[in-house]
């Protein structure tokens, strides 16, 4: 976002992990100015759950085993019938249950008509959503 924002036009970067590691995050981005200052934080989240929201950038806590949950807080910030998503799972799905990390993948595949899944071996978080107005290569 910060380096090259046009590439970033329409794009909503949604990061989801559990609520305790978000808080941490979420404070981490809001006296970091540097950070801060990329996004335009609306007020406080109604929604428990949502840790902060902004045109750009969404935090939410939430237990990735607990898919309806999810579903319900993915779609209190986005229109996921009107979004191309792409779902990053980082290396910490594999220390989730294999019954769940599979149903979260399953899961995943279904958020909206343009989907991808990648994983990938960085720990930031579980799970990063991407909301974008048009596909970017």
């Amino acid at each position: 976002m910060a380096q090259e924002p046009e590439l970033c036009s329409g794009t909503k970067f949604i990061d989801i992990d559990f609520e305790e590691l978000m808080i941490s995050k979420r404070e981490i981005i809001l006296n970091t100015p540097r950070m801060r200052d990329m996004l335009s934080v609306n007020d406080l989240p109604l929604e428990k759950g949502i840790l902060l929201d902004s045109e750009e950038y969404v935090a939410i806590g939430c237990d990735l085993r607990n898919l309806r949950r999810l579903e319900r807080l993915l779609r209190s910030v986005v229109d996921l019938d009107d979004c191309l998503v792409l779902c990053l799972a980082e290396v910490s799905i594999t220390y989730m249950d294999g019954e769940d990390s599979d149903a979260l993948i399953a899961w995943s595949s279904t958020l909206s008509p343009g989907k991808a899944f990648h994983t990938q071996s960085v720990s930031c978080s579980l799970l990063t959503f991407i909301q974008m107005s048009r596909f970017v290569c």
